[in-house]
């Protein structure tokens, strides 16, 4: 399956085209008139000159990608929803020289902070029902 999230921004190709056709319609008048101009026909044209052209197709084929891009195009096999509850847990736990510090308690013994923090995690008991993760800092 293939949609486009937002395909209002694809409007903007109509504008795009209409800037398009103006160009290729458009005949260029010289910039300077000659009188006689038969001694310049032999002279090649410089690489610049024969690629000169590039310039305005790559101008919209960037445009047009741009606008497709803004469409946000999507493909998938299917769409389904999943009804369900759940909780996602992290925990963050810092490891610096801070954590040392003896200033808790648990029960009557002095512990350090990281003991401290050990023991709540324990306390959450085994977490298979929900998908739990940790981080660690240092400083």
């Amino acid at each position: 399956m293939f949609r486009f999230y937002s395909p209002f921004w694809l409007l903007l190709l109509l504008p795009l085209l209409g800037l398009l056709l103006r160009d290729l319609l458009k005949r260029e008048r010289p910039a300077m008139l000659f009188g006689h101009v038969r001694p310049l026909r032999g002279m090649r044209k410089s690489v610049r000159q024969r690629l000169l052209f590039l310039l305005p197709a790559f101008f919209y084929l960037g445009m047009v990608l741009m606008i497709l891009a803004q469409a946000r195009p999507q493909s998938g096999r299917g769409e389904r929803t999943i009804r369900g509850e759940g909780i996602a847990i992290t925990f963050c736990l810092d490891r610096s020289g801070s954590m040392r510090a003896l200033d808790f308690q648990v029960g009557s013994t002095t512990v350090t902070r990281l003991d401290a923090v050990k023991k709540t995690f324990q306390d959450f008991g085994p977490i298979r029902s929900c998908p739990a993760g940790s981080l660690r800092f240092t400083f």
